[in-house]
This record gives C-alpha cells, structure tokens and sequence, in this order.
C-alpha cells in the first residue's frame, strides 16, 4: 500500500539529573523530579512518499531518503511485528547504512556506516509510542551517543498518510 510519509526528528543536548545540579542557578526553577535539563533543540521534517508492506506479522514502512535528509541516496525500512509494536528496527541502506533496534529501555549498540567513516552509536530507548493503526503515527524517544559524547535526547516522529 503506497503512503506518505511526515518524518519529524527532534534533538536536544541531556545532561543526566546527577550533573545537572552543578548547572543550576539561583534563577532557574526545578524540581526534585527534574530527570534532565535540555537545551539547544535542533528539528527538521523530512516529507518522502513510501510504502506499507505485510509480511504475516511483520510490518514494513519502505521510503527513499533524499539529499534532504542529509543521508545521500539511502532507503530506510521501519519495521515491527504486530505482536510486539514496541519492538521497532530500522535499517537504513545506501549512501550510509545501519540497523537501529528499539526496545524501551533497552540499551543497543550499532554501527553507521558513512561515506566518509564509520561511527559507533549507542542508543537508549526511553519510550515507543506506536499508534500507526488508529492514529497513523510511530514515535520513538530514546537517548544516542556517539564515541562517548554527551547523550542527545531524539524523538522522532513517522506520521503516516495512505494514499
């Protein structure tokens, strides 16, 4: 079934609750339960025309990455089967390439492949919010690292239209 595809990602600086003590000012207002402080968010929504394939349990959601996204010429698959759809993989193949797994509160390390280098991630995956069969959208919050630099919080959002 051929769709549309919002694809929106949202990346934030997170400092861990332990370290964000030592950047407070008398100023500014947290509380107890504060888990992070975020700053500087970077968003960009990619549009791309796809599509969803059933394989048995298995769903797939197919679509070309362009320029736009900075990727080069890649094709990405989210993928999930129907029992577990809050287990999502994403595999991304082409100019670069990677497999990213999604599990909440799991913790995955994988590979990206560039055109220039390969990069060594680790995600943590804080929440799935898989709504893609009543309110057409996928979204994945989870924590990334690169070579041991600071973790940025991403959400990313697949907002699906059929055509």
């Amino acid at each position: 079934m051929r769709c549309k595809l919002k694809l929106t990602t949202t990346q934030e600086d997170y400092i861990p609750k332990e370290l964000s003590a030592e950047l407070k000012t008398t100023t500014q207002d947290m509380s107890e339960n504060d888990a992070e402080i975020l700053s500087n968010a970077d968003s960009f929504t990619v549009y791309a025309d796809g599509e969803i394939l059933r394989d048995g349990e298995k769903i797939i959601i197919r679509y070309e990455e362009g320029d736009s996204a900075g990727l080069g010429s890649s094709v990405a698959e989210l993928s999930f089967n129907r029992s577990a759809p809050k287990d999502i993989n994403l595999a991304r193949t082409g100019a670069v390439s990677v497999i990213m797994c999604f599990k909440e509160g799991f913790r995955h390390t994988c590979v990206y492949n560039t055109e220039v280098m390969p990069i060594e991630l680790c995600i943590f995956t804080k929440q799935v919010d898989n709504r893609l069969f009543d309110l057409k959208y996928i979204e994945i919050t989870y924590l990334i690292e690169i070579g041991g630099s600071c973790a940025q919080k991403t959400v990313m959002k697949m907002e699906i239209d059929t055509i």
